[in-house]
């Protein structure tokens, strides 16, 4: 199996050659020499036991900091495991600079390795982890194998397998089979994804059914920073005021949500629009739509601590980390990626806060997270709104149904307080207790630590 992969790495590697150097050039590929296990300096020596955590983008990467903050308190009193050290690695540039915020004084982060043998061989000799934890499911088949090789154990953290990626899974188990036998423990996101585990031939005594990790979300992880309190006080002093956060939002639907701003706030005049667009590459296409709709914009990365925030009109949320607390400035959550075929994005954070979230059709990505909020809701009749589904979330058919939503949901504070109330207690009833895959990682971290002295 495995001389079938380096036949096709080998065959495909002129064209792969052609193609990241594209990206390189395009920008859309950072860290080229890490990737190919290059590094500037040499390797830093190991103080203390040393967890490699490789998290994909910037949802996963939350996951991955969430998990390292919660190792360190509980290695805290450990005198063996204490000055734990975390190397994260993640592919992308929200995800690099969310590992970067949140990482601690003996924290690296670094991009992954290419999945060439030799490019793996040399990333393991560099970071000299004493365990690898793979955030959700990143299959990378030479990574697996050289792990293996190394004696480096290899867990699969909130391990999932997508609706959409799952067909593709199914018809080569005989490949996967192989890769995940170098895989020493799946703790799966559901029970669906144990599922999914076990047709991939991960046997029982591999395979843990956990709580999705992602529902464990603590408030003080989305400390409101001087922008998000300077803004509540602007934007919230008046009762008139309301305010639409439109979070991590896709191409095609920024022009939706300006369409049903522009409606609602003939009837709500003083109505904030708040964007902030899924990739940051985006920023400046999203503000020229604002611009081309007559809106009045403010770009949060152009205002100072002095500064009064226009009223009224658009914020374009144009950083990086600041979009979960500021969801707790809503009146309404939207939650983007949902109205377009993107498979949505995370609803957690706008639940934390209490708020009430709406929703488009496509939430593969996220299936059992809507499912859990989603769970007894009824059809709700809204004036000019179609097969509205009301839960601990609002999931509307189509965007012929925004602006109708949105509009019943600011006009009715108890009702939205309600769903929002009701959105916050589905979060606080799935924050599940995770201590047995915390307790297994730092078995896991001194054991693999006392032997490497």
């Amino acid at each position: 199996m495995y001389f079938i992969y380096q036949l096709i790495l080998l065959l495909a590697s002129p064209l792969f050659a052609v193609w990241m150097l594209v990206r390189v050039l395009a920008g859309r590929m950072p860290g080229i020499g890490q990737r190919l296990g290059f590094f500037p300096k040499p390797p830093r020596p190991k103080t203390g036991p040393r967890l490699w955590l490789h998290a994909v983008s910037l949802g996963e990467v939350k996951v991955a900091t969430g998990l390292a903050a919660e190792l360190r308190e509980r290695v805290a009193d450990l005198p063996n495991l204490s000055n734990l050290e975390v190397i994260f690695t993640t592919s992308t540039k929200t995800g690099q600079q969310e590992a970067l915020r949140a990482a601690g004084p003996r924290d690296v982060v670094l991009f992954p390795p290419l999945d060439f043998a030799w490019v793996c061989r040399r990333f393991l000799k560099y970071i000299q982890a004493d365990a690898l934890l793979i955030v959700e499911t990143e299959l990378w088949p030479n990574l697996f194998r050289q792990a293996r090789r190394a004696c480096l154990p290899l867990r699969i953290v909130n391990g999932r397998i997508s609706d959409r990626s799952w067909p593709r899974y199914r018809s080569t188990l005989w490949f996967w089979r192989n890769v995940l036998d170098n895989v020493d423990h799946v703790y799966a996101s559901g029970q669906a994804d144990a599922e999914r585990f076990l047709a991939l031939v991960v046997s029982l005594e591999k395979l843990t059914t956990a709580e999705n990790l992602k529902f464990r979300i603590h408030r003080g992880r989305t400390q409101s920073g001087e922008f998000v309190r300077k803004a509540a006080a602007q934007l919230l002093g008046s009762p008139e005021t309301k305010v639409l956060v439109a979070g991590s939002t896709m191409p095609g639907e920024e022009l939706l949500l300006i369409d049903a701003y522009r409606v609602l706030r003939q009837e709500f005049p003083d109505l904030w629009l708040i964007l902030a667009p899924r990739h940051p590459e985006r920023f400046g296409e999203v503000a020229a739509l604002l611009a081309n709709a007559r809106i009045p914009v403010t770009r949060r990365s152009a205002w100072q601590a002095d500064q009064s925030i226009q009223m009224t009109g658009a914020l374009l949320l144009d950083t990086i980390g600041e979009l979960a607390s500021v969801y707790q400035l809503a009146t309404v959550a939207f939650v983007g990626g949902t109205l377009v075929n993107a498979g949505g994005h995370n609803i957690l954070e706008p639940a934390m806060f209490g708020k009430p979230i709406v929703i488009g059709p496509s939430m593969e990505n996220f299936s059992e997270i809507a499912d859990r909020f989603l769970r007894d809701a009824t059809q709700l009749q809204i004036p000019l709104a179609t097969e509205v589904a009301v839960g601990g979330i609002i999931q509307i058919r189509d965007a012929g149904s925004l602006a109708p939503v949105i509009r019943y949901l600011l006009a009715s504070p108890i009702a939205a307080e309600l769903i929002g109330n009701l959105a916050r207690q589905v979060l606080e009833r799935s924050q599940e207790s995770y201590s047995s895959v915390l307790e297994d990682i730092v078995s896991l971290l001194g054991k693999t630590h006392s032997k490497a002295k």
